[in-house]
């Protein structure tokens, strides 16, 4: 059973609304860096993180970077105010298969001992074509222990996880493809 705490978590991403203008998804776009493969995997992996902060809904802490001291890191990608102590890293649910994927699962869990993530969010988004807006879907938001000790294949890289339906809306949700989201910044 979810806490009140995730319940509100959960509501305040569930009833978010991104709204794209043209100057807005350029802002988006000139965030993207050399960490993801392409522009595309950016633009589907990053944009309910990216729109929280720049909404002023959530915010983000930065940690030294054991590896290298003059860079920092970004273990959790959100926390909403006034939860400070939920530090959540949100994962795309995959539209194929319904599973997460855990990057270097071993470094997040030195990271979640260390107290630099505590969650992890699954969730699903919508496309608005005609207001140009995407909505979200929260499947569930657990502990990353919940997490780690439930998951299954990939590889040394990378593990999955098969989030469980924890909270329902009455809005449906279906899960969006790329596709889908370069049509929406098609010449932008």
């Amino acid at each position: 059973m979810q806490s009140n705490t995730l319940i509100k978590i959960i509501d305040i991403i569930n009833n978010y609304e991104q709204h794209w203008t043209k100057e807005r998804v350029k802002e988006f776009r000139a965030d993207h860096k050399d960490s993801y493969s392409s522009l595309e995997n950016y633009s589907n992996g990053e944009h309910l993180e990216w729109g929280l902060r720049k909404d002023g809904i959530a915010y983000q802490k930065d940690y030294p970077n054991p590896k290298y001291p003059k860079f920092k890191i970004y273990p959790h990608d959100i926390i909403i105010p006034p939860f400070d102590d939920i530090l959540i890293d949100l994962k795309l649910k995959n539209k194929n298969y319904g599973n997460i994927s855990i990057s270097k699962p071993e470094e997040k869990k030195i990271q979640y001992a260390a107290g630099q993530v505590t969650h992890i969010c699954s969730y699903t988004y919508s496309i608005d074509r005609i207001n140009n807006k995407f909505t979200y879907n929260v499947d569930e938001i657990v502990p990353c222990d919940e997490v780690f000790n439930n998951l299954f294949g990939g590889s040394d890289g990378y593990k999955l996880y098969k989030p469980k339906k924890m909270c329902t809306n009455e809005q449906k949700h279906g899960i969006i493809d790329l596709e889908e989201v370069n049509k929406l910044f098609e010449g932008v």
